[in-house]
């Protein structure tokens, strides 16, 4: 009888430690997700710095987050959202330079 109670609460202990390791991973896949978008963003930042600086005074106009990725109030979606912007000014100054030269 006490091999029986000892094996429940052995499978009990199993389940607890699994369940906790489970939530530990998803914790830190989110972590790592919003590190590797926050990573993203500052890449295209040093892009349009570098490669296009006359778009920097329209970065000045966007949304600024800390580079705290442990802040719980910026989401996930939201740094989606900053990385897309940033894609979409990149492509309206590629069409209008575009425009211009096809002018000239």
């Amino acid at each position: 009888m006490e091999n029986q109670v000892s094996n429940t609460l052995l499978n009990r202990f199993r389940k607890f430690v699994s369940s906790s390791l489970g939530f530990l991973s998803t914790k830190h896949r989110k972590y790592q997700i919003h590190q590797v978008e926050t990573m993203r963003i500052m890449a295209r930042i040093m892009e349009i710095k570098k490669k296009r600086p006359e778009l920097s005074r329209y970065l000045d106009e966007m949304p600024e987050f800390p580079v705290n990725e442990n802040d719980s109030k910026i989401k996930l979606a939201d740094l989606r959202r900053y990385h897309n912007n940033l894609l979409e000014l990149l492509e309206k100054y590629e069409l209008e330079s575009n425009k211009r030269y096809w002018f000239i």
